[in-house]
């Protein structure tokens, strides 16, 4: 059996990546430039050319944009998400309103490739994670896998989670925190848990590796 889509009406989801145009794969300027109805953040949309077309920018209006994705006369619609489609993006959210044979899904580049890429490190053998909105049990991802990738969010920034590894026996391991990776203005910090909570840096939301040399994973 074959997998087909065969469709009149399509919905392309398009990552594109973290933040610099030079990252985004040919394919997505293809389908936006061919597009009518293009959807994404505001910062999404100023990257290409959409003077022309219908746009809808994503704040808190999901619901308003799924009934015009499902109503609209349109026929080529792409919407634009952070980073990639399969990790913690908007995809989750479309499949539950869309069936997956209405879908274009083109993928991007993820901030953990990005990250792990820039270091010049392989992240088979990371757990990747997100804080973004959930709980996760972080401390326990640090002391049993040698790499720990995680997404920082407002109530767990990076000085939280290198505090709070020094709380808890971990703060000799080695942190990265990369704050707005790929742009001109990139930084990455690079410490132990233990010099970098003492660290003071006006960073938003970032990237962050945890290489623990003690893990219990480490062959």
């Amino acid at each position: 059996m074959s997998y087909q889509q065969h469709n009149a009406k399509k919905i392309n989801v398009c990552g594109i990546g973290p933040g610099n145009r030079e990252l985004i794969v040919p394919e997505v300027f293809r389908l936006v430039a061919e597009s009518t109805l293009v959807v994404g953040g505001s910062r999404h949309l100023e990257i290409f050319n959409v003077s022309d077309k219908e746009t809808w920018v994503l704040r808190n209006n999901i619901e308003q944009i799924i009934e015009t994705l499902k109503t609209s006369e349109h026929t080529a619609m792409t919407v634009l998400v952070s980073g990639d489609t399969g990790f913690h993006s908007l995809l989750t959210t479309l499949l539950r309103h869309f069936a997956a044979n209405e879908l274009n899904v083109v993928p991007g580049i993820s901030s953990y490739q990005y990250f792990f890429a820039k270091l010049a490190m392989t992240y088979h053998d990371a757990w990747i994670g997100s804080l973004h909105g959930m709980t996760v049990d972080y401390v326990m991802k640090v002391k049993s896998n040698r790499k720990t990738f995680l997404l920082t969010d407002s109530l767990n920034s990076w000085k939280q989670i290198a505090t709070h590894l020094s709380e808890t026996g971990l703060g000799e391991c080695e942190m990265y925190v990369g704050n707005r990776l790929s742009y001109p203005d990139e930084q990455i910090l690079f410490g132990t848990a233990n010099d970098l909570k003492e660290q003071q840096h006006d960073f938003g939301l970032c990237s962050v590796i945890i290489v623990n040399e003690n893990a219990s994973d480490k062959d």
